[in-house]
């Protein structure tokens, strides 16, 4: 008797059990090693999500930083500038004394003598000393001195000596008041990068 007619005998509700079973057990098959593969993508997958989160969290980490950076630069190269016009590295000796004299002109005093004195340092700057004869009314002095003390540049007005001009005839005008002659000493500063500096301006101020 041949396999097909043992099979042909077989009730026909076992031929369907038996069907059922086979298609039950590859399905299970099928959705297992099918899951398995899916479950291992969706691993990778979520490893690689975690990974590049990170990528981005150390991006941006990294980004705020150089930005931090760069601002950070920016203020100190604008410290530095501003830094170097109100203590310069070099005399720039032409500039003060154009400020002085522009001042003095606007202020409506006559300067009489302007004499740049010795260079002398002074730790890690110099002083450059300027004597200044002025003559002028009192309140024609008060606004120079105040005009220089608002540049940028720090310029000091010290030894300040008054007296009446010895030509000045004019009668006392409440308004206008008598010429007086000044002599001041304005004296502005420069920075010194170097020992080799310093001792230069302490040879040159000697």
């Amino acid at each position: 008797m041949s396999a097909l007619d043992n099979f042909a005998k077989i009730p026909l509700s076992r031929k369907l059990a038996g069907a059922i079973v086979l298609l039950a057990l590859g399905g299970t098959i099928y959705y297992f090693a099918r899951y398995q593969s899916l479950a291992a993508d969706h691993g990778n997958l979520v490893r690689r999500h975690t990974k590049l989160q990170g990528q981005e969290r150390e991006f941006l980490t990294k980004r705020d930083s150089y930005e931090a950076d760069v601002h950070r630069l920016a203020k100190l190269r604008e410290d530095f500038g501003q830094q170097r016009r109100i203590l310069p590295p070099d005399t720039q000796m032409s500039t003060f004394l154009e400020h002085l004299n522009n001042h003095a002109e606007l202020a409506g005093l006559e300067i009489a003598l302007v004499q740049p004195l010795d260079e002398e340092a002074s730790g890690f700057y110099a002083k450059i000393p300027v004597e200044l004869h002025l003559k002028g009314r009192y309140h024609e002095l008060a606004k120079f001195f105040h005009n220089v003390g608002q540049l940028e540049r720090v310029i000091n007005i010290e030894n300040i000596s008054f007296g009446l001009h010895d030509d000045d005839s004019d009668e006392l005008d409440e308004d206008v008041g008598l010429a007086i002659d000044a002599e001041v000493l304005a004296t502005t500063f420069r920075s010194l990068d170097s020992e080799d500096d310093e001792e230069e301006s302490t040879e040159g101020g000697g």
